[in-house]
């Protein structure tokens, strides 16, 4: 084992005092049965317990003479036992503690792995739904194909490493076998119950039938686990390579203050912990072959396996410890940049959605082939950007012929490519914990509070996305429809559709997409005088009211503002009101929604936002 890539706790497991502690449960636990079959003497167990030590030194010293490790320890303990130490070793041979050592060993690193795995989990998980509808291009051969999401890219890893979960868990039952069966299996000389009580009080199961060792086909399983979970943790650190390299730069591992990238240059940024899980993967992959060679020993046993196994068990064990957690860490801390992975999606003008044009002319009567050919020539002149993909597919008289100006424009909407989004994040992680109509006001008023709400906070908006995200994609999917009957319920319906959108997701088109939805139950709410409620304070009564701020349409602003100087007593509130309803009366439009929306900004609006101005 290397300390720069071990553990505390997997040093610890792997340390000769653990080792030999076990040796010596092994040969008391042995001593214990063989007592209660009355074999050996009572009281051997109890002096095994009180007397028996071992010195690593004086191991050493001994085993340089007999040239025998367990002829060594056993030496060194019958020193400090006595008389009793005559019982000790009573039928076995060294590889019934051996073996059984290293199951408990392999067992104990498995819980460890396994700890690993679930902490990474939650982080990819989290992350995930943090950025379950963030756009960006998918990559096949490494070129642009079509849309996903970052939030797809990681519930893919976490589905990835959920199985290898479950593949180390059946690793660890394969290894946790116990054999004190003698020299060649046949228990020639020592009771199968010894065996099974060793077993039991160590936690193992039988080995059903063993030579004189355990079967190694069994470990060759657990180190192939390892070297499958250790190219997935090179696959994920590879996609983030690519994702932090200076063209794309959509996500970066987090670089410190005081972090430098190079000697040379100040200004880099490197992946250095992505590219080291790609060195550590290596090393545990390089323990499988041999673990597979350790399967063919000779006749009963030889131990052409016991050196290699001396050197893979603690250091691919130890190696992919290591890799996993620092890989939790770069998940955890990664930096993630939406708006560089919009700016790549939209790279090609738009080629991205060029089968969802060959199918609508395929819907439309064209052969697949004419189709293909149509959609391909007008490609591949946006490819060497002789015009924009969309004004070349208008302006190409077979394809206009079928389809009209509005069909393709409607072929061009980023939102069909995640309509399913949320079926497959249910299909990876299952259904999200139902959030309460008390979840989502504690959230909102208790934990993030007036100087939280309308700031521009990345910390803020990912919480936000982490605690609410998947409520509010469920009730702008028409969910939570009985929130709607109360107060404090509908109140809550409203925070999901209108506010927590424009947290989730900020700088894209659907932080707006529930708005029409937000209004409609803003307008039930004001029907059944749900606003007028006296457990309401106005800065909770408030949200009642801003889905008509956040309107486009003059008569929603026009009542926003009648709202806010009527119900609220802070002017305040009137006041920001009516900047909205300045904005809508001059630009018939929020200017700071063109660039989410896919609109062109005007002169005057670009000089409105330059300004400062609210943007809304």
């Amino acid at each position: 084992m290397i300390p720069r890539y071990t553990r505390p706790d997997m040093a610890a497991l792997w340390a000769l005092e653990t080792k030999f502690g076990i040796w010596l449960d092994i040969e008391r636990y042995a001593c214990e049965a063989q007592e209660l079959l009355g074999e050996i003497p009572p009281g051997v167990a109890a002096a095994v317990a009180e007397r028996g030590r071992f010195e690593i030194a004086r191991i050493d010293a001994i085993e340089r003479e007999v040239k025998h490790d367990v002829i060594a320890f056993l030496t060194n303990v019958a020193e400090h036992v006595g008389a009793e130490a005559r019982f000790l070793h009573r039928g076995m041979t060294s590889s019934d503690v051996l073996d059984t050592c290293f199951a408990v060993q392999l067992t104990r690193a498995a819980d460890i792995l396994l700890a690993d795995l679930d902490a990474l989990l939650a982080a990819l998980e989290r992350r995930a739904r943090e950025h379950e509808l963030t756009p960006c291009i998918g990559r096949s051969h490494g070129v642009h194909a079509e849309p996903t999401t970052f939030g797809l890219k990681l519930a893919q890893a976490w589905a990835e490493f959920a199985r290898h979960r479950r593949r180390l868990e059946a690793a660890r039952a394969e290894v946790a076998t116990c054999a004190i069966s003698g020299p060649v299996g046949t228990f020639a000389d020592i009771d199968p119950a010894v065996e099974a009580h060793v077993a039991r009080r160590l936690g193992l199961e039988i080995e059903p039938i063993s030579t004189q060792v355990i079967p190694r086909d069994r470990h060759a399983a657990f180190f192939a686990a390892l070297g499958v979970a250790a190219a997935s943790v090179e696959r994920l650190a590879t996609e983030i390579r690519h994702l932090q390299r200076t063209e794309l730069r959509e996500a970066e591992e987090f670089f410190a203050e005081g972090q430098k990238g190079s000697s040379a240059m100040p200004h880099k940024r490197n992946p250095v912990l992505t590219e080291n899980l790609t060195g550590l993967a290596r090393l545990v992959r390089a323990a499988v072959a041999p673990a597979l060679e350790n399967v063919a020993l000779w006749h009963e046993r030889d131990i052409s396996h016991s050196s290699v196994e001396r050197g893979i068990g603690p250091d691919a064990t130890a190696t992919l410890d290591f890799a996993l957690h620092r890989l939790t860490g770069v998940i955890d801390g990664l930096t993630v940049y939406p708006g560089a992975m919009r700016r790549n999606l939209e790279l090609l003008g738009g080629l991205v959605h060029s089968q969802r044009v060959l199918l609508a002319l395929t819907a439309a009567g064209m052969s697949r082939e004419a189709a293909y050919a149509a959609v391909q020539r007008n490609a591949m002149r946006a490819w060497r950007g002789e015009a924009d993909f969309r004004a070349l597919l208008g302006s190409d008289p077979e394809i206009a012929e079928r389809l009209d100006a509005a069909a393709l424009d409607s072929l061009f909407d980023l939102d069909r490519h995640f309509r399913r989004v949320d079926a497959l994040f249910r299909r990876v992680f299952g259904d999200p914990p139902a959030a309460t109509a008390e979840d989502v006001l504690a959230f909102w008023f208790d934990e993030a509070g007036p100087e939280r709400w309308f700031a521009k906070d990345p910390a803020f908006d990912a919480l936000a996305a982490d605690r609410l995200g998947a409520a509010s994609a469920r009730a702008a999917a028409g969910g939570y429809a009985e929130w709607r009957e109360d107060p404090r319920g509908c109140l809550a319906l409203i925070l999901l559709l209108d506010q927590i959108p424009r947290n989730v997701h900020r700088g894209g088109a659907r932080a707006f997409a529930a708005d029409p939805l937000a209004r409609e139950t803003a307008a039930h709410a004001l029907e059944r005088g749900f606003d007028r409620d006296p457990g309401f304070s106005d800065s909770w009564r408030q949200f009642f009211y801003l889905p008509y701020q956040h309107s486009e349409d003059m008569a929603d602003q026009n009542r926003a503002v009648a709202l806010a100087t009527e119900r609220l007593a802070n002017p305040a509130a009137a006041g920001y009101a009516e900047r909205h309803r300045d904005a809508i009366r001059r630009f018939g439009r929020f200017p700071g929604r063109n660039a989410a929306l896919g609109r062109d900004t005007t002169d005057e609006e670009a000089a409105f936002l330059a300004r400062g101005d609210f943007a809304f």
